[in-house]
């Protein structure tokens, strides 16, 4: 989606209260051109966008592990929802996913 309308979508979110979903699985494998921006990050963004990856595709299905960054206002009700449901990430390997990302790799 053009960057126009990527900043059209999250102004529309805004202004009526829609949360975008956005799963942005091959957002880093653009090699002929720039990435562009999540839609998170466009303005407003944060307010509407709940943005959610997985490590499935970009490194191993094996690694079970995803994340997700939701608008503040729904954070507390997710984190209950995950203690509740009781799924969780291997430590061990999140750690290492963490510094996967930290260190640029």
């Amino acid at each position: 989606m053009p960057v126009a309308r990527r900043a059209e979508l999250v102004d529309r979110a805004t202004a009526t209260g829609m949360l975008v979903i956005e799963d942005d699985y091959d957002g880093e494998f653009r090699y002929d051109v720039s990435a562009l921006p999540a839609l998170r990050s466009v303005d407003g963004g944060r307010d509407c966008v709940a943005y959610l990856g997985t490590a499935s595709k970009i490194l191993s299905p094996t690694l079970r592990l995803s994340w997700l960054i939701p608008p503040e206002p729904l954070r507390a009700n997710i984190s209950e929802a995950v203690s509740v449901c009781g799924e969780g990430a291997n430590a061990m390997s999140a750690l290492a996913l963490s510094a996967f990302i930290d260190d640029g790799s």
